[in-house]
């Protein structure tokens, strides 16, 4: 499997050594950029609300309640 190096080099030198292109970005490029940005929010709150018990036991050091429900069964 080759490696990844040589073709991020090859796009960065073509970035960094790029020079103006004198571009026109149409009201429908600022509004596709508009709608990506609010899609990725929209995203990342839903798989926020669907895993918040998680989220909010890993960041605390506890486990989270389906965890503890399972630790119980196992126990009794």
């Amino acid at each position: 499997m080759p490696s990844p190096v040589l073709p991020a080099l090859f796009c960065l030198g073509l970035l960094v050594g790029s020079t103006s292109a004198h571009a026109y970005l149409d009201p429908g490029t600022g509004s596709l950029l508009l709608q990506g940005l609010l899609a990725a929010i929209a995203s990342v709150s839903y798989a926020l609300k669907l895993h918040w018990q998680r989220v909010k036991a890993y960041l605390s050091g506890q486990p989270a309640l389906e965890d503890q429900d399972r630790m119980e069964e196992s126990a009794e």
